[in-house]
């Protein structure tokens, strides 16, 4: 078993980053943008099977990032 010395930075550390943690908690929020490519308006599926298309995802992605207002 490791000395409490050893330890105690090692907590310390811990305790710190969770504190960070729930000060800094955010509201994420997810942007569902309508597709430039094959043009289905937000809150619906793209045409392909299975993902969105990319060009929908980069843009959700980039207004997610910003932090904007949902519009």
């Amino acid at each position: 078993m490791p000395h409490a010395d050893r330890l105690q930075p090692v907590i310390d550390e811990l305790q710190e980053q969770q504190k960070m943690h729930e000060a800094g908690r955010t509201v994420w929020r997810a942007y569902d943008v309508a597709c430039p490519h094959c043009g289905q308006e937000a809150g619906a599926w793209c045409l392909t099977p299975g993902e969105p298309h990319s060009a929908r995802s980069k843009q959700a992605r980039k207004l997610t990032e910003q932090h904007k207002p949902l519009p």
